[in-house]
């Protein structure tokens, strides 16, 4: 999970840092076009396909853009779809500028605007000229971040010349690139970017890590504490953090072990030489939650990509916590599949529901969500669901699946269900071309740009629902009457592959438990289909305790090693208790289990028992 934050703009006063008087070579925000002193060229001369854009005519070379969703509104954007399949060679080059003697750098901040397709670039740098082989590389990057980041480039070995520097767009027919904020000189104020990789939701384990990685891209931070206060009161020092002074461009990565409490969220304020940094919370449940997205579109609907690029942040903000499910209908859309639509309940499109709550329905990129996610995440989480095989066999998907509740749950009128949904995670075709009414970039991001209907090479539907197998009602007495506190209950299922999917290699199952009569989901987990089912390494879900050790040795084969060079018995087990197999050893042994699915492998030695569950 990737979460980005960033602290800028706070005076060195106030963190006692020491005052810089600032030498400015360059300091450009764009508002009011591309400097005229800038030099524009395009080497590769390839014409742009115009026809797939829309509110605003892009050009061969850099140009200008009032919305780009940018803090000022404007930035410098160059696009890579271009009428020839070849590499654009897109230069935006700088006047002379003469460098400072000492701390100089290079600052900017930048984005991709497609999110499926994004665009990379290179900065170059020349102290002769701006011919074309005047210049040197002195950053790159293939695939620029979706939102909005800063970069930094020290400039210490040029220190006291003069240079030309460029931004080198050189990505294939791919989409927009924006450049903003392009800053050289010597840096004055506090400002570092922060990436969150703490994860969001806990299940019931007395202590989660907040981690993550800090980049300074302003002036020097000569005082590098890092600290974290919990709930506004509490002070912890960092486990770990590696850095020294940061001069720009440095950075350092932090871990902090926080304690958190089942049904309270742990508040986390991140501080950097004393000043705040990062701000958010970890929710505790018994079990860690995972947020269901269900949304109901169609290639026809005018409004459904105003959804889209909004989907796309809250993959970015929550990573695998969330699961989304996208179901088609009606009007000759070629993915469509009505019993999901049916099930949703709705007959507007675009709709969104999490978790099923159909009180609050997003219908658009609206500020809805923030009050149901917030209620939605607080929920507590009693149970879990795991799926512990994926695997194609024929044309059909056959997946296991452990259900685990925190609490012993009446399940007499069967209400506590299992459903799955067989999903295809990536498409684009051809034969069915995505209607556009986008018309807000700050919420509707690329397809703001892009024409109606949107070129097929810029379209991409993701998580589509293909089949499914009672995802909404569930599985009639898939969970026992009497459901027993923190025992795991499995359940097996498969799935049949209709001939309508693409690519059989990109698909995923999604399973649900659910509260049948209420529609409310309780937990949801999703496992990607491996490609080659041979290639299924086991999983080892009972971890070995050091005593009994299980490795993959490869070609099929597990290896067994006994706590002792003594003779052993292993049993193989359905995990209904049928015994498939039995070998003797001493010591270690090696053996294929017969088939995919779920085992109980059972050592004996010495009297003593081991028992451990795997699957493969």
């Amino acid at each position: 999970m990737k979460k980005k934050q960033i602290a800028t703009g706070i005076l060195a006063l106030v963190m006692g840092l020491p005052v810089i008087s600032q030498e400015v070579c360059l300091d450009v925000d764009f508002y009011e076009g591309i400097p005229e002193d800038f030099t524009l060229e395009c080497y590769d001369q390839m014409p742009v396909k115009s026809q797939d854009f829309k509110n605003l005519y892009p050009e061969m070379t850099w140009f200008t853009r009032g919305e780009v969703d940018s803090e000022d509104g404007s930035a410098a954007m160059s696009t890579s779809h271009r009428t020839i399949n070849m590499a654009t060679d897109n230069w935006m080059i700088t006047p002379k500028l003469h460098l400072p003697a000492e701390s100089v750098c290079l600052k900017w901040t930048a984005r991709a605007i497609h999110y499926h397709l994004r665009d990379g670039y290179k900065v170059m740098i020349s102290t002769t000229g701006m011919e074309y082989d005047d210049f040197t590389e002195l950053f790159s990057i293939d695939e620029e971040e979706y939102q909005w980041t800063k970069r930094v480039v020290s400039l210490y070995d040029y220190a006291g010349k003069d240079v030309y520097i460029a931004f080198v767009h050189n990505s294939q027919n791919k989409f927009m690139l924006a450049i903003d904020d392009m800053f050289v000189g010597q840096l004055s104020d506090f400002d570092v970017e922060v990436n969150d990789e703490t994860q969001r939701f806990v299940g019931n384990v007395g202590t989660a890590l907040v981690e993550g990685t800090v980049i300074n891209v302003g002036q020097m931070i000569p005082d590098h504490t890092i600290e974290c206060v919990i709930n506004e009161q509490d002070t912890l020092s960092p486990i770990a953090v590696t850095c020294d002074v940061w001069m720009a461009g440095d950075g350092g990565s932090f871990r902090f072990e926080v304690p958190v409490t089942v049904g309270k969220a742990t508040h986390y304020n991140v501080l950097l030489a004393g000043e705040s940094i990062l701000k958010d919370s970890i929710i505790c449940s018994y079990y860690p939650r995972t947020i269901l997205l269900e949304k109901a579109t169609g290639a026809w609907c005018v409004n459904c990509p105003e959804v889209i690029s909004y989907i796309q942040n809250l993959e970015e903000r929550f990573g695998q916590s969330i699961v989304c499910v996208e179901a088609h209908a009606h009007y000759g859309d070629i993915f469509e599949y009505m019993p999901y639509v049916t099930g949703m309940k709705t007959n507007s499109f675009p709709t969104i529901h999490f978790n099923r709550d159909r009180s609050n329905p997003l219908y658009g990129a609206s500020a809805k969500d923030k009050n149901t996610l917030k209620k939605l995440i607080n929920k507590p989480t009693i149970a879990k669901v795991d799926m512990s095989l994926a695997i194609p066999v024929g044309d059909s998907v056959k997946a296991s699946t452990t259900v685990t509740f925190a609490v012993d749950t009446d399940n007499s009128t069967g209400k506590y269900r299992v459903g799955y949904v067989l999903i295809e995670k990536e498409l684009q075709t051809d034969l069915m071309r995505q209607i556009n009414g986008a018309s807000v970039v700050q919420h509707h991001g690329e397809y703001y740009y892009i024409s109606s209907p949107v070129a097929a090479d810029l379209m991409w539907y993701t998580n589509v629902v293909r089949s499914d197998n009672q995802a909404f009602v569930g599985i009639k007495n898939s969970l026992p009457s009497a459901i027993e506190a923190e025992k795991e209950y499995t359940i097996e299922t498969n799935i049949h592959i209709p001939a309508t999917v693409y690519d059989k290699n990109n698909l995923a199952i999604v399973a649900i438990v659910m509260n049948y009569y209420t529609d409310e989901v309780l937990n949801v987990t999703e496992v990607k289909v491996p490609v080659d089912p041979s290639s299924v390494r086991p999983v080892v879900l009972e971890k070995a305790n050091d005593e009994v050790r299980i490795a993959w040795v490869g070609n099929g084969i597990l290896q067994v090693t006994a706590p002792e060079q003594n003779p052993f018995v292993l049993d193989i087990l359905t995990v209904d208790g049928r015994q498939v197999n039995s070998v003797a050893g001493e010591g270690g042994v090696q053996f294929n289990l017969p088939q995919h699915g779920l085992y109980l492998l059972r050592v004996t030695q010495n009297g003593r028992v081991w028992t451990k569950k795997v699957a493969i």
